[in-house]
C-alpha cells in the first residue's frame, strides 16, 4: 500500500494504527538506508493473540520533500505464515492516520 504522507508522522501514526488493529508497538524502530537512496523504517509490533508483527515504511530519499509529503510504501507481515485480514487491519489504520495528518500539526482520533 502506498499512502502520500509526512515521514516525520509515522511514529505517530503507527501508534494510533496499531491500537486500532489491536496490536502493540513494543517501543522499537530501526531506520535502515540503501544504495539505491531509499529509507526504510521497521516497527516490531505484537498481536493481541501475540503473533510478532513488522510493519515497514520504506520512501525514496532521492525523492523525498522535506517541505512536503511524499509516497511513502506500507507493508506488513503477521506471524510466521502472515494473515491477511490482520495486515489489511494495520495498514488501512495506519494509512488513515497518516492521512490526517498530512500537512497539518495534529489532527482528532
Amino acid at each position: 500500500m502506498v499512502v502520500v504522507a509526512d515521514w516525520d508522522d509515522l511514529d505517530a501514526a503507527v501508534l494510533l494504527g496499531a491500537s486500532f488493529a489491536e496490536m502493540a508497538w513494543e517501543g522499537r524502530a530501526a531506520v535502515e538506508g540503501d544504495a539505491a537512496g531509499r529509507r526504510t523504517k521497521r516497527y516490531d509490533l505484537a498481536s493481541v493473540e501475540g503473533d510478532a508483527v513488522v510493519l515497514t515504511a520504506t520512501r525514496d530519499e532521492a525523492a523525498a520533500d522535506d517541505e512536503g509529503p511524499d509516497p511513502i510504501r506500507l507493508e506488513a507481515r503477521a506471524g510466521v505464515l502472515g494473515n491477511p485480514g490482520r495486515e489489511g487491519a494495520l495498514l488501512r489504520a495506519v494509512a488513515r492516520r497518516l492521512e490526517a495528518l498530512r500537512g497539518v500539526d495534529s489532527a482528532e482520533r
